[in-house]
C-alpha cells in the first residue's frame, strides 16, 4: 500500500499534533513517511471497524431493546396468568376443602352404614336361627296334628262301629222288647182265660 502513495504526499493543515512529531505548526506542511502512511491506513480500518461495531452494537442494541419490550410484555401476560392461576389455585382449594369435608363424611356414613350392616347380619342369624327353630317347632306341631288326625279318624271309626252297634243292639233290644210285650200280651191274655 506505501508504494501506491508517493512519499512526498504531503497532508491538509491540522491543528493536532502528529503523533511521532510532537506539535507542529497548523499551516506548515508535512511530509508523510511510510510509516505514517501504513498508521494513517491503520487508523481509517480501526474507523471502519470501530464503525462496523458500532453499526453491530446498535443492532444488537435495538434488537434487545425490542427482545425488553417483548420480555416486558410478556411479564405482564405472565403476572395477568398468574393472578389467573391464583384465583384458579384459590379456586381449587377451596374445592379440594370442600372434597376432603365431603370424603371425611362420607367417611362416617360408610361407618355408620358399616355398623349398620354389622347390626342387620346379626338381626339375620338371629332370624335364621329363629326360623330353623319354628320349622323345627312347625314340623313337630305338623307330626302333632298328623298324629291327633289319625287320632281323630280312629275315634271317628270307633264311633261309627259304636254308633253301628248301639243302633244294632237298639234294633235287637226292640225286638226283645216287641217279644216281650208280645209274651205280657199273651200271659195277660191266658190270665184272662183262667
Amino acid at each position: 500500500m506505501s508504494s501506491s502513495v508517493p512519499p512526498t504526499h504531503r497532508w491538509p493543515p491540522t491543528s493536532e499534533p502528529h503523533p511521532f512529531s510532537g506539535v507542529r505548526d497548523i499551516h506548515e506542511p508535512q511530509d508523510i513517511s511510510d510509516d505514517d502512511e501504513q498508521h494513517a491506513l491503520q487508523l481509517a480500518s480501526a474507523e471502519a471497524l470501530v464503525t462496523a461495531i458500532n453499526d453491530v452494537v446498535v443492532k444488537d442494541m435495538e434488537y434487545w431493546k425490542s427482545e425488553v419490550t417483548r420480555l416486558n410484555g410478556e411479564a405482564v401476560t405472565l403476572r395477568i396468568d398468574c393472578v389467573k392461576v391464583k384465583k384458579d389455585v384459590r379456586r381449587v382449594t377451596d374445592d379440594l376443602g370442600k372434597l376432603r369435608a365431603t370424603g371425611q363424611r362420607l367417611r362416617q356414613v360408610k361407618e355408620v352404614l358399616k355398623q349398620r350392616l354389622q347390626d342387620l347380619e346379626e338381626l339375620l342369624d338371629t332370624l335364621k336361627g329363629t326360623m330353623a327353630t319354628e320349622v323345627e317347632t312347625g314340623k313337630a306341631l305338623r307330626e302333632q296334628l298328623d298324629t291327633a288326625k289319625d287320632e281323630l279318624a280312629d275315634e271317628k271309626e270307633e264311633k261309627e262301629r259304636v254308633s253301628h252297634r248301639l243302633d244294632t243292639e237298639r234294633v235287637e233290644c226292640q225286638e226283645r222288647w216287641d217279644e216281650v210285650e208280645r209274651m205280657q200280651h199273651l200271659v195277660e191274655e191266658s190270665g184272662r182265660s183262667t
